[in-house]
Order: C-alpha cells, then structure tokens, then sequence
C-alpha cells in the first residue's frame, strides 16, 4: 500500500514542475494575511494564536519589549532546556535561526559570543510570526486550513530540540500542550469495517499518548503502572519527533526503535483532514510517519505505542583516561580494538552509549578520556560481568596507555536505574555547531583494526585542546540499535549496524564563516 502513497506524491509533482513555481506567501507580500484573517484565526482557535516576538527581544534596547530584569532572567535560563521547551517559538540551537536575537550581558556581548550582538540588533528572523498554542486536535485543523487556503509555510514545534521547529514566515503549530497517556492492557488497532485481518491481531500492552508528552513524563508513567515505553536519552526531547525521525534511546536495541514502536497515529494531514494511519488504514502514511519524519505528512496529534512489563536492569560503566598526552597514536589503537568486542557485547544483550573527550582549552590538565554505560534487561544477575569480560581484560592489559575505573550495578527495574542518572543532559543555548555520524556494521568495527584506529584519531579529540577557534572534537557511539527489521520508512542500514558513530565540534559567534569552513 505505500506504494500508492509514493505514486500520489509523484503526480502530484509532475504539474508543479511542469508549471511556474509558486512560492509560499511570507510577510511583507500581498497575500500575507491581513490583521483581521489573523484575528478571525484567533476566534476559531479560542484565542490561542501567538503574534510572536524573539525569545530574548526584552535584552535588546531597541525593541519595544525592552526590559533589563527580564533580560537577566532569560540569560539565567538560556541554558537550560525548560526554557526552550517552554516557549512558543525557541529552539535548543539557536544557531539555527542564525542567531538573531540571543540573550545580552550587559556589556552588549551575546550569551553566545557576538561582541558586536547588541549594535546588531534582535530580529524575528527564521522565527515564525505567529503561532496557534495547540490544545486538541480542532486547534491543529484550524492551523492547517488556515495555512492551506492562503498558501502559507507550516511548522510544527513541541519542544524545539530539532533544528526543524522553526521557520521564516510560517504558521507555527505548537504541540507542547496536546497532552494524554492512557493504557490499554489488550490494545488492537482500528480497522475497516470490511477487513478479515483485522480479526487475527493479537491484542497488546500499549499506551496512548499525546502529541506534547516528553520522554520522561513517559517513562514516569507508564513505571507507575508497572510498564515501560521506548525513549530517547534526553528526559525532555518530544516524543512524538523522536520517534518518527527514528529514534534510539536506553531499551531500543531491546525493544526496536522508537519509528518501530509507533503502532498507530490520528493525524491532520495537509487536505485538513482527520485521519487514522495504521497498519490497516491509510497503510503508506503509516509505513511513512516511521523513520519518514511525522512532520513530512502531517500534524500527529496523538499516538498509541506498543509498552512492556517493567524490566530488571544491570548496566556496566566503564570510565578511562589517556597516560600519555603525547602519543595519541597508543590510546586510539586501544579505542579500535575496543570496537571490536561490540558487535558480541550487542549480540548478547548489551546495549549502551560511550563517549571520547578530550582537553576544552590548551591550559587544561585533562587528557583524553572515555565514558561508556551498557545495559542488559531481564537477564540474570552477573550477565554484565560475563558479556564485559573479554574487553575489560584488554583493557587491564593496556594499563601502560590508560588507567581505568570498571562498576557494575544491578537493579530490581530499570526506572530505578534511569531516575538515578542526572536530568540535566542537554547543552541548549550555545552558538555554532557542526555534526556528521555513520552507521558502522561488524565488520567495519573487527576487519581493519589499524584503519579505524587512523579514523578515529583524525575524527576524535587532540589532546592539545581546540584548534583554529572550534571546540576539541567529540566522538561519540550509540549502540541501541534494533536489529529486527521492521516494515517502515526507518534506513534499512540501521538494521545491521552496531554503532552509530557520530563526531561534533562547536563555536561561538566570535568566528566568521570562513575561519569556521577552514577549521572543520
């Protein structure tokens, strides 16, 4: 059936290209709506619409909403995800809005380094101009409608941890407050009226949740019911985005990604209309929304996701730190070999995340260092230890290159487990910011010790600290990976890779473009 989907989208392309471009209406053109088309969308939406103004415009003398005390409270909360989450318009990147209107010290420098920030002045920029505070399904419609009959950009943003929640001269649809969670002990999907298949589902552990929940308020809840769902590592990331971009998270290798757990959606597609998507009904937007992106076909307003009994929990955390600060060569050959003790540490059940560091400033008495942190999941007491084995011997063998701290702990559940680690893990608010990963298959990480050890010393931190203005590199590796492979629009790669590789560098707004271009 998503076959039929695919062929929609290509004829529905054919006349578009075939015909002169039309452009969305922005601000400032004829076709913007006028006061009273935005009044009358207000009315419809029960006075939820937003006129908008940039989140730090109260820092910036200029602007009409000048406040110095308001100022200072949203530069003490402009690294804080909260904040971000909380506002109608703000992105955790706020780069990705070119940096238009950040926090000022009182000196005139932006929070993210722009001595020259307050002589430049706040604007709107790739901020949307309005926004509709979603409550229920009825509001999105409206947003929808609304969009379409005067052919404007749409945005859907929750909490604003994707570069994607926003956008110049759209519409915003804010998701943050379409709240629910509803369990369901023996959940079977809807069908047509007409459908034999339908008869031979088997009926299942399931939640259904609404558009605005976070992943911790879900995993808070279904633990409260003796469940657990899938989720991202980010207590306050969405779910709904996470999930349809994808999705791996502390049980995913266990329990398949969070694009595999979505088992059915009610959604405003771009017509206005109200659908169900499942495997049964409107079957090629369903493949889509998992793995396709949710915001590439609609506006999901509600979702129902497979959930399961509480698990017990054991994890191993396995922390180093380089000997040698000058013979980087040694530490990233025992970062290679380690690699290639995951692909059995995944096979047994371990599933987990690690991490490279290295010096933040050239003065800096840190070295090279790694993290890493596995899970196993209803498995019995001592399972980690065994499944560690073989790789913590190497790495007592390499004592001469690395000194080491090895804990393991078992837990009754793992929401045991996961409310003993800090909340606070997101980073939001900085400047600059450049990232690019790879799926790693087995073979990649076991066939050519000597080349990934070369890869990961060119991608991975330098032990002399940040180099042509940029951030010491990060390297990190997810491996919470599903391997089952699953029908739907999530990379087929995803299936057989152990690690999802990913390296990173920052910068403020000191550096121009091209220092920036030269230095990654």
């Amino acid at each position: 059936m998503r076959y039929s989907f695919r062929t929609a989208l290509l004829l529905l392309v054919a006349p578009i290209v075939s015909a002169d471009a039309q452009c969305k209406c922005a601000p400032g053109d004829a076709c913007w709506p006028s006061d009273i088309e935005w009044a009358q969308l207000n009315t419809t939406v029960s006075g939820r619409l937003i006129k908008t103004v940039a989140p730090a415009a109260s820092c910036y003398p200029q602007e009409p909403s000048y406040n110095a005390e308001q100022c200072a409270l949203i530069r003490e909360e402009w690294f804080k995800d909260a904040f971000h989450s909380g506002n109608p318009v703000s992105l955790h990147s706020p780069s990705a809005t070119n940096n238009s209107c950040n926090p000022l010290y009182p000196n005139g420098t932006s929070v993210s380094g722009d001595v020259l920030a307050r002589a430049k002045g706040c604007s709107l920029g790739l901020y949307p101009p309005y926004v509709v505070n979603a409550t229920g399904v009825e509001h999105v419609q409206a947003a929808v409608k609304f969009a379409r009959d005067r052919n404007l950009r749409l945005n859907i943003k929750n909490t604003g941890h994707s570069v994607r929640s926003a956008a110049y001269g759209s519409l915003s649809i804010w998701t943050h407050y379409i709240r629910k969670f509803e369990t369901h002990e023996e959940w079977t999907p809807q069908c047509p009226a007409n459908s034999s298949d339908c008869g031979k589902v088997v009926p299942q552990l399931a939640v259904t949740i609404g558009a605005g929940e976070r992943d911790d308020e879900l995993f808070q809840a279904a633990a409260a019911e003796g469940l657990a769902v899938v989720g991202g590592t980010n207590p306050d990331v969405g779910f709904m985005g996470w999930a349809t971009g994808g999705g791996h998270g502390y049980m995913t290798s266990e329990y398949g990604q969070g694009a595999d757990n979505i088992l059915e959606a009610l959604m405003v597609i771009p017509s206005g209309d109200v659908i169900i998507a499942n495997a049964y009904l409107n079957e090629d937007v369903f493949w889509a929304i998992r793995g396709g992106g949710g915001g590439s076909y609609g506006v999901i307003v509600e979702a129902t996701i497979a959930a399961y009994p509480m698990p017990q929990a054991s994890y191993w955390m396995l922390t180093m730190s380089n000997k040698d600060r000058n013979c980087t060569s040694r530490w990233y050959k025992l970062m290679a070999e380690m690699h290639g003790f995951l692909p059995a540490m995944k096979e047994g059940g371990f599933q987990g995340y690690y991490a490279v560091r290295g010096p933040s400033s050239a003065s800096s008495d840190d070295d090279l260092s790694f993290i890493g942190l596995w899970f196993v999941y209803d498995k019995p007491n001592g399972t980690a230890q065994a499944l560690a084995a073989p790789l913590l011997k190497l790495v007592e063998a390499a004592g001469d290159v690395a000194s080491f701290q090895s804990t393991f702990v078992d837990a009754p559940t793992w929401i045991e487990v996961y409310n003993s680690f800090p909340k606070d893990l997101g980073s939001p608010g900085g400047g600059g910011a450049s990232t690019t990963s790879r799926l790693l298959s087995a073979d990649a990480l076991t066939n050519d010790t000597e080349r990934l050890a070369h890869v990961l010393e060119v991608l991975g931190p330098r032990p002399g600290g940040p180099v042509g203005g940029v951030s010491n590199p990060s390297l990190s590796g997810t491996m919470t990976l599903g391997s089952v492979a699953v029908d739907n629009a999530l990379n087929p790669v995803w299936r057989d890779a152990v690690v999802h590789l990913t390296t990173s560098v920052s910068w403020d707004d000191t550096l121009n473009y091209a220092a920036v271009e030269a230095a990654i």
